[in-house]
Formats: C-alpha cells, structure tokens, sequence
C-alpha cells in the first residue's frame, strides 16, 4: 500500500470509503459515546472520526500508521486526538470502543491482530469494524494478480478470527454494490489515488492488452463495472 503518498488526493478519490462509511452509520449513531474513551484505527484523513467526535470530541484518539495521512486528518478534524500508530501492533490499553473503516481488508494476520484488539478493550467493551471482503474487485482480480499478501476473506471468515478470540459477535451484516467508471484506467487511476497499490510485473503493452480485455470483459452503460462487497461487524468484549 501507498497511503503516505496518496494522503493529498485520498478524500477527493474515496468515494467508496465514504459510501461504506454512509452504510454503516445508521448502526454506529446508535452507540452511546458520549463520556466513553474511542481509539480509531487506520483513521486516514478522518472520513469516520468526523463522525465519531460529534458525540465524544474530547475523548477520541484516531490513529494512523500514515504521517501524511494524519497531518490530512489534522485538518479536517482538528478536535480528535491523532497519534501516529500500527493498528496491527497497537499498545495494550483500556478503552471503551474500537473503530476502523476499510483498514482491516489489509491485515497480514487477522487473529494476531484482533487479539491485539482484546487487549485494548476494557471488559464490556466493543470493536466497530468496517471493511471490505471477498468478492470486493472481483473482476480486476479475474485477470490482473493482486498482491499476493492480500487474502480477501469471507464474512463468516471474519467472524471466526473474532470468535476464537473469545469475543462476542453482535452485528455481522454485508452488502455488496457495483460502480461504474468510465474505462478500467479511471478505475486503475481511482485506486492508485486512494493509495491502493497494485503491484505487479506487467509492462506498459501487457497492463494495456488486460485492460483493454476488462473493458470488453466487463462493460456497462457508463464504461465499466466494478463489484465491492460492504462488511459490518460489532464485537463485544
């Protein structure tokens, strides 16, 4: 991933963050946290802690492992605590609730992570998780190899990794939705803009010859389609 260099163009290109973001409000504005302690996780530029400090804003810590991105966030929500931090390797601590949005499709070791998560949570505590999972990019996946640390997992995969570390899965819902774009290069674009890196060992004539068979492959009214697949899950400690 390239996030440290893409934090400039990350909110003008992350629609789709943000549409799973919109997705996953209904069930977040109903926590109570006023008065409670929030870590965020892979918080980015703040798309989700902006959200989060309008019912707690003295006591939300966002994270990142990104300094550009946290300079970013600094900016658009200056009332959130930031601290440079890897979500995989996070300092124990007590708080109240853990949140991340579109972090957790990128984790090398699920299970090590999560019971890293525990060790955070106080007793009755609750990890708020938005990501994305496995048929998420599907058909770029059919024809260009992603990299190969990224093994995108199923729902009910997911909820094993909470559930064997003796966690309570109390929300566990997915949605998946198609997006247009004009050809596979303003998808390509699109990614790369996030900070999204797809490395591969293509040449220019290569990439070019499988992009064109994505455009024959997978055209729509508008270009081209692109499938990602929503994950929501609340886990009580």
């Amino acid at each position: 991933m390239q996030f440290d260099n893409y934090a400039n163009s990350y909110n003008d290109n992350a629609f789709i963050q943000k549409d799973l973001i919109e997705w996953g409000l209904p069930f977040i504005n109903t926590v109570p946290l006023r008065n409670t302690s929030i870590i965020e996780f892979g918080a980015g530029t703040g798309l989700l802690t902006k959200h989060l400090i309008k019912q707690n804003p003295s006591q939300t810590i966002a994270t990142d492992i990104s300094q550009s991105m946290i300079i970013e966030g600094r900016k658009s929500v200056p009332q959130a605590h930031w601290e440079l931090m890897d979500a995989w390797d996070a300092r124990p601590q007590n708080f109240d609730h853990i949140f991340s949005s579109s972090l957790l499709q990128w984790c090398p070791n699920p299970q090590a992570t999560i019971e890293n998560w525990a060790q955070c949570l106080e007793k009755g505590g609750s990890i708020h998780a938005l990501f994305f999972i496995d048929r998420t990019l599907k058909e770029l996946r059919q024809l260009i190899p992603l990299e190969k640390s990224i093994e995108w997992r199923t729902l009910q995969t997911w909820e094993s990794f909470f559930k064997n570390t003796g966690l309570k899965v109390v929300l566990s819902r997915e949605s998946t939705k198609a997006y247009e774009f004009a050809s596979s290069f303003h998808l390509l674009k699109t990614l790369k803009h996030t900070g999204t890196s797809l490395k591969n060992q293509f040449c220019g004539g290569h990439l070019k010859r499988i992009l064109k068979e994505y455009d024959k492959q997978y055209c729509s009214s508008k270009g081209v389609v692109s499938t990602w697949q929503f994950c929501q899950l609340v886990i009580q400690k």
